[in-house]
This record gives C-alpha cells, sequence and structure tokens, in this order.
C-alpha cells in the first residue's frame, strides 16, 4: 500500500514539473501568431456589448491596434500591432507594455523586429498592395492603406485564421487622422472573405473625448 502510495506521489510530481517546463512553451505558441477565431478591435467607438463579445471564448485571439485607444487597463491583448511612424524606426504604442506578441508594421519592420516579433513591410513609408488576390482590390488604397487594412490583409491569407470579428473600425477617416486612402471601407467589406464586421456604435473615426493624439478621458493603463 505504501509503495503504491509513494509511485502516486512521485506521478504527480513528475507531472507538476513537465507541466511547469512545457507550458510555457505552449503559451509563447498560442502567442506567436494570430489563430482561429481572431477579434480585431481598432482605435474607434465601441460598445460595452462590443467588450462582452471580446472578452468572451468566441475569440481565440485578441489583436488591437497602436495606442489602444478604447482598451480599458484590464481588458485582453494577445497581439499588439504596432505602426512605423514614417521613417523613423518608432512605432505608436512600443510604450506600452502588455506582454502580448508584437506586429510590426512599417518600411523597417523586418529589421526592427526582435526575436519572435512578426514584421509586415510596407513600400516606403505608407505604400502596401491590399488583398492582393481580390478582383475588386483598389490601387488608390495601396498608396497609403490604414494599419487596420493591412492586416485585416494579411490575417486573409492566413491558414491559421478561420474568422475575423472586426470592432472599432469604420473607416469615417477624419483630415487630422493622416489617412488619405478613398474607398478603403468599400475595398475591405468587399475583399475580406473572413471578416464579420460589427456596426460601430457612433459614426465618428475615434472614441468620444479623443483626437488623434490622444484622449481626455483616460481608459487605458500601462502595467
Amino acid at each position: 500500500m505504501y509503495r503504491l502510495l509513494i509511485e502516486a506521489i512521485c506521478v504527480g510530481i513528475i507531472t507538476v514539473i513537465l507541466y511547469n517546463i512545457i507550458a510555457p512553451f505552449l503559451k509563447a505558441k498560442v502567442k506567436s501568431r494570430a489563430y482561429g477565431k481572431v477579434c480585431l478591435v481598432g482605435n474607434g467607438p465601441i460598445s460595452e456589448e462590443n467588450r462582452r463579445f471580446i472578452a468572451s471564448d468566441e475569440c481565440d485571439t485578441v489583436v488591437r491596434f497602436n495606442d489602444m485607444k478604447n482598451r480599458a487597463w484590464n481588458e485582453r491583448v494577445d497581439v499588439h500591432v504596432q505602426r512605423e511612424w514614417g521613417d523613423t524606426h518608432g512605432y505608436s504604442g512600443s510604450d506600452i507594455t502588455t506582454g502580448a506578441h508584437k506586429y510590426l508594421v512599417g518600411m523597417h519592420a523586418a529589421a526592427d523586429a526582435a526575436g519572435s516579433d512578426t514584421a509586415i513591410s510596407t513600400r516606403g513609408e505608407h505604400g502596401f498592395q491590399s488583398f492582393p488576390m481580390c478582383s475588386k482590390r483598389s490601387n488608390d488604397v495601396d498608396k497609403h492603406p490604414s494599419t487596420g487594412t493591412i492586416v485585416l490583409s494579411v490575417l486573409e491569407f492566413d491558414p491559421n485564421v478561420e474568422r475575423m470579428d472586426v470592432f472599432g473600425m469604420n473607416w469615417k477617416f477624419e483630415k487630422q487622422s493622416g489617412h488619405v486612402a478613398v474607398g478603403e471601407g468599400t475595398l475591405v467589406q468587399n475583399c475580406c472573405t473572413k471578416c464579420i464586421f460589427h456596426q460601430t456604435p457612433t459614426q465618428t473615426y475615434l472614441p468620444v473625448g479623443c483626437t488623434s493624439h490622444g484622449c481626455a478621458r483616460k481608459n487605458t493603463k500601462k502595467f
């Protein structure tokens, strides 16, 4: 009897040790890329209903962008997309610590990516061929697509991505946003076959109280 008890204890100890060794690698694999049902949260307006969906099991991966304007401090982020400021090697949101996997987007992204970072390279500061296999694509959008459109285009052709639920994106660009492409929203609607677009609660490009330079009401927190 004592022998069986000792064997059970030993098995338990070995199981715990193996789990502690293997678990970090499994978690790293999950964080290394977007996969499954992906929820992409743009920096536009989102509702409380949106937040509940994003926090649910409907999202295998949560992707957020740049300074994550509408993220509450405790809300999930698995992939943090950061866009390069022009020709600077500096990235929007790089000062926010989340522990999430990084997608760097920009002309120097490949050179600046470190470790397991994912790099999405643009042509020059702004150019990117969005949805290249789509018959309804637009060359005009390629001149300066938004970061959201670039990432949607990349994940559209990623075999690991099953579905994309899109929040906080309405492509109602304001002049100060820096986005100049005409018809970008139409392009995405026509060409992103994996996308399910959740309507923003308002038709403004940014959440209430926010400008392209930041938000008057702090709804994010570094940790």
